[in-house]
């Protein structure tokens, strides 16, 4: 009512905390909005006055129900270097023009590698109901071979500093490229974050598989073949070098050779990919002619 009995008007008072607040919809009518994460009762009095010395109070007991907060993820740290997560809009598909043709507009954080190196990083995450969190990580884009290792440290002498978390990912050998991961950590609601993992592709050294000759017997004046065979994981063009001491006899898988002197020489093939030379050598003894 907004009179008492006598027909004096009544003013309405409350004592909410400072941090509640209160919308006067009239004089009689207050929408009351309690402050971010705030749950359980709170008592509040309400005084009514008639101006004229009267006065009566009433206490309300509020009981504001809590829900669970999401927890985030603050955090990834590599090499003592923090990463926040942003948003990001990263192409995931170019057409014949270069032109972009699909994206991910998502939160996420780039972390890049070497070819046959390993990942290390730290999770940071925090939750407001400092709730035990679980920690998650995926490949979208499986890899050939990859391993995940976690270590979980907990900081028990402070708990408002987020619960760190270490992984490590190794992909498996020769493996390059761009992959996708997610991160999630979770109480009873998940969050998650992107990891856009760029693996550098590495040069591998060349590989000679098999160096062979044509005969048995190598005789003086007679030319004999000698033929080589190599192989590149990185599919790069090899090229083929034959030398006896820094002597160049020539170049390609085959090399055709006379020897003008008897007795033992030793020919090597250089494997060369434009960056790294591997070397084998062979050993041939020239005989005299029977003749």
């Amino acid at each position: 009512p907004d009179m008492d009995l006598d027909g004096m008007n009544l003013t309405l008072t409350h004592d909410f905390p400072m941090e509640w607040t209160v919308d006067a919809l009239d004089d009689y009518t207050w929408n009351v909005t309690p402050p971010m994460d705030f749950f359980g009762e709170i008592m509040v009095n309400v005084t009514a006055t008639d101006g004229m010395g009267g006065t009566d109070y009433h206490v309300f007991t509020f009981d504001v129900t809590g829900k669970n907060d999401v927890p985030m993820i603050d955090y990834i740290m590599v090499d003592d270097v923090e990463i926040v997560p942003e948003m990001m809009n990263i192409t995931t598909e170019v057409d014949e023009f270069g032109n972009a043709t699909a994206w991910m507009n998502e939160t996420m954080v780039i972390l890049e590698l070497d070819e046959d190196g390993m990942l290390m990083f730290m999770v940071g995450a925090s939750d407001k109901e400092m709730d035990e969190l679980t920690y998650t990580f995926e490949m979208m884009e499986p890899l050939d071979d990859y391993a995940v290792t976690v270590d979980e440290m907990v900081n028990e002498t402070n708990v408002t500093v987020p619960i760190p978390t270490n992984f490590t990912i190794t992909p498996g050998m020769d493996t390059y490229g761009d992959f996708w991961g997610m991160m999630t950590v979770e109480d009873e609601d998940p969050y998650m974050i992107y990891l856009y993992i760029q693996i550098a592709a590495m040069n591998d050294d060349p590989m000679i598989d098999s160096v062979a000759v044509d005969v048995e017997t190598q005789v003086v004046g007679s030319t004999f073949v000698l033929t080589g065979a190599g192989s590149d994981i990185d599919m790069d063009e090899l090229n083929y070098t034959w030398k006896m001491g820094d002597d160049i006899l020539g170049y390609g898988m085959e090399l055709s050779y006379v020897p003008t002197t008897v007795g033992e020489m030793t020919l090597t093939l250089v494997v060369s990919d434009g960056t790294v030379m591997v070397m084998e050598d062979i050993n041939i003894t020239a005989r005299k002619s029977a003749a």
